[in-house]
C-alpha cells in the first residue's frame, strides 16, 4: 500500500458494547498496534484510560468522557474530540491491522483534494460472517443498517448538517438525507462485535398516491394484455390507461380495447410501423395528462395494486428518478432486481441483469431481494417516473435505441441529472420477458440490438468502467446474454427434478437391491432392505465441501 504524504487525524470513541469482560482489552489492542499513529483513543471510563496511557503515547493519546452523549458528541465545535475524522466504535469490535492506514491511503487515493463527508467499508460480523459492501446507497440505508458502526465521518459535515442522533444508526441515517460525498474502501477494515441488522419492510404510504398515466405497447397478445391490465380494478388512486397499438389483427385484442375503453376509458394509440418501442412509449408520453408515468410491458403481472401506490409514493420523493421493481418469471425465479454494466474480455460492455434466475427464496447479498436498492439502470418492463423528469432528460431515444437498452439509457441521463434509480422489493409482479415483441424475426432484431449496444458502449463509457452499488469482490463475470429458451431450461432444473416420477426412485431401490445381490458373497443370505428407513426421493445429492469466493448468500 503506497503510503499518504498527508496523515488525517481519527478521533476514536470507544462505547462500553455488549461484550464480555476482555471485549474492551481486544479494541485497544487492535488500536494499539497499528502502524498508523495519528490518532486518539475516548472512552467513557477514566480508570480504563489511565491503564492504557503507555500503550498510546506514541499515538495522540487516549482519554475519557464521562457518560457523555452521543448526541453531544456529533456537534461541530465539540471539544471532546480533535480529530479530522470521528469514529464511534463499541468495546469488542477489533481494527485489521493497519486499517487506519488504509482508511488514510483511500483518502487520499481519490482524484480532486477535497476530503469525503463520509468513508464506510467492509468488515466482518461475529463468527467470521464477511460483509462485502454495496456503495453509499441511502436508501438501502432506510430500511437495513448495513453499514452498522464501519464507517468515519469527517468534522466539516457536522458543520452543514445538524446532527441528532443517539447512535451510529441515527447518525448515518441523518446522513442518508444530505447531500454528503460519500467513499466507500471495498476491504475488510474491522470486525465488529455485532450480528447482522434487521431488514425492515416496505410500507404502504398513509396517502393516496397520486395520480399516474399507465402507458403499455401492446400487439395482439389478447390473454397476456387482460392479465397485465387485470390489477386496474383494484387501483385506489386516479390513472389513465394509455394503449400504443402496433398493428394488431387479431379481432379478440380490439374486443378486449373496447372492454378496457368502457371499464377504464382506455386510450388507444395506433403505431403501424415496424416495432420500435422508443417511439411507441415517447407517443404514450405526449398523450398523458398526469404528471405520473408507469411503463409497462404488455407480459408484465402485478398482483396487488397496492405496488404501484409504493412505487408512486418513492418516485414522488424529489432526489429520485425513476423507480423499477423486483420481477419474477412465472416459475419463481428472479427475473429482475436491477441491472449492471459490465466490459467483457474483449473490450464490449454488456448489461447484465443483477441475480437473474436465482430461486424465490434466496434473499440476495444484503438485502439485493428484500430491501430498495439503488443501481444504475433498472428494466423498463416496469418503471415509475415523473413526467417532467423524462421529459427533461429526452425522452426515448428513437433513432439510435429502438428496441433494447433505451430503458438504461434513460436511467444513466436521469443519474446524470443527480437522480437516484431504485428497484423496489415489491412482491407479486412477474415478468415473462420479450413477450412484447415475440413474433418478431430474431435476424431481424439481433443486428438492432447490436447496434444499439454499440451505442452504449459509445455513449457511456464510464457506466461500464465504474459500478458504484456493486462490491468488486460481486463483479458478475463476463458472459453473453444466454438465449431465452436455455434460460428457462436452466432456471427450471429445481423444478423439473421435483417433477421426477416417482418410478425413478423405485427403479434406484431395485438398482441398489441388485448390487447388493452381485457383491454379496454366494454363501451369503442376500440383506434385507429396510424399506421403512430408506427413501428416495427425485433430486440430486452433493456430497462434499462447497466454497466459493463470490458466492451470493453471507
Amino acid at each position: 500500500m503506497a503510503l499518504s504524504r498527508f496523515h488525517e487525524m481519527f478521533s476514536i470513541v470507544i462505547g462500553r458494547g455488549n461484550g464480555g469482560p476482555d471485549a474492551l482489552q481486544r479494541t485497544l489492542e487492535s488500536l494499539s498496534a497499528q502502524p498508523y499513529r495519528n490518532f486518539e483513543v475516548i472512552l467513557q471510563e477514566p480508570k480504563d484510560a489511565a491503564r492504557w496511557q503507555d500503550e498510546f503515547a506514541s499515538a495522540r493519546g487516549i482519554f475519557s468522557l464521562a457518560e457523555l452523549p452521543v448526541n453531544e458528541l456529533l456537534q461541530a465545535q465539540s471539544s471532546a474530540w480533535r480529530g479530522d475524522y470521528l469514529m464511534l466504535v463499541e468495546a469488542g469490535d477489533i481494527f485489521a491491522a493497519d486499517a487506519l492506514g488504509a482508511i488514510n491511503a483511500a483518502i487520499h487515493a481519490q482524484s480532486g483534494r477535497t476530503l469525503p463527508d463520509l468513508i464506510i467499508f467492509d468488515h466482518a460480523l461475529r463468527e467470521g460472517v464477511i460483509r462485502h459492501l454495496p456503495g453509499w446507497d441511502p436508501d438501502l440505508l432506510q430500511h437495513h443498517d448495513y453499514v452498522l458502526r464501519a464507517f468515519a465521518v469527517w468534522r466539516g459535515m457536522f458543520e452543514r448538517f445538524s446532527a441528532r442522533a443517539g447512535n451510529p444508526a441515527e447518525l448515518l441515517s441523518g446522513l442518508s438525507n444530505t447531500e454528503a460525498q460519500v467513499l466507500h474502501i471495498p476491504q475488510v477494515l474491522m470486525e465488529l462485535d455485532a450480528d447482522k441488522a434487521p431488514v425492515r419492510s416496505l410500507m404502504a404510504p398513509a396517502t393516496i398516491a397520486p395520480a399516474v398515466s399507465i402507458i403499455i405497447p401492446n400487439k395482439n397478445g389478447v390473454d397476456l394484455l387482460a392479465s397485465c391490465t387485470a390489477f386496474l380494478s383494484e387501483m385506489a388512486s386516479p390513472f389513465e390507461l394509455i394503449i400504443v397499438d402496433n398493428g394488431s389483427d387479431d379481432p379478440g385484442t380490439w374486443r378486449l380495447y373496447d372492454e378496457l375503453r368502457l371499464r377504464h376509458n382506455a386510450k388507444i394509440l395506433h403505431f403501424n410501423a415496424p416495432f420500435n418501442y422508443s417511439t411507441m412509449m415517447n407517443m404514450g408520453v405526449r398523450a398523458a395528462r398526469h404528471e405520473f408515468l408507469l411503463f409497462l410491458n404488455n407480459d408484465v403481472v402485478i398482483q396487488h395494486a397496492q405496488s404501484v401506490a409504493i412505487a408512486l409514493d418513492y418516485a414522488a420523493r424529489p432526489a429520485v428518478g425513476i423507480v423499477g421493481s423486483l420481477l419474477r418469471y412465472p416459475d419463481g425465479s428472479v427475473q429482475h432486481t436491477g441491472m449492471v454494466a459490465r466490459w467483457r474480455k474483449d473490450g464490449v460492455g454488456q448489461i447484465v441483469h443483477v441475480l437473474c434466475h436465482e430461486i424465490q427464496d434466496e434473499r440476495g447479498h444484503i438485502g439485493a431481494l428484500t430491501a430498495p436498492r439503488n443501481w444504475q439502470s433498472v428494466t423498463g418492463a416496469f418503471n415509475v417516473l415523473r413526467k417532467s423528469a423524462f421529459l427533461a432528460a429526452g425522452q426515448f431515444d428513437e433513432v439510435h435505441l429502438p428496441v433494447e437498452y433505451n430503458d438504461v439509457d434513460l436511467c444513466l441521463r436521469l443519474r446524470k441529472r443527480g437522480l437516484r434509480v431504485i428497484c423496489l422489493p415489491l412482491e407479486g409482479i412477474t415478468h415473462a420477458e420479450s413477450q412484447t415483441r415475440r413474433h418478431m424475426n430474431p435476424e431481424e432484431v439481433e443486428p438492432v440490438n447490436l447496434a444499439s449496444l454499440q451505442e452504449m458502449n459509445r455513449r457511456w463509457p464510464e457506466a461500464f468502467a465504474y459500478e458504484p452499488y456493486v462490491n468488486p469482490k460481486f463483479l458478475l463475470p463476463p458472459t453473453e446474454k444466454p438465449k431465452l429458451k436455455r434460460v428457462h431450461k436452466r432456471a427450471n432444473i429445481h423444478k423439473r427434478l421435483r417433477r421426477l416420477p416417482s418410478k425413478i426412485a423405485k427403479r434406484l431401490h431395485s438398482l441398489a437391491r441388485l448390487m447388493l445381490t452381485l457383491l454379496a458373497p454366494r454363501e451369503s443370505p442376500l440383506p434385507e432392505m429396510q424399506k421403512s428407513s430408506l427413501v428416495l426421493k427425485p433430486g440430486l445429492s452433493i456430497i462434499g465441501h462447497l466454497h466459493s469466493e463470490i458466492g451470493l448468500g453471507e
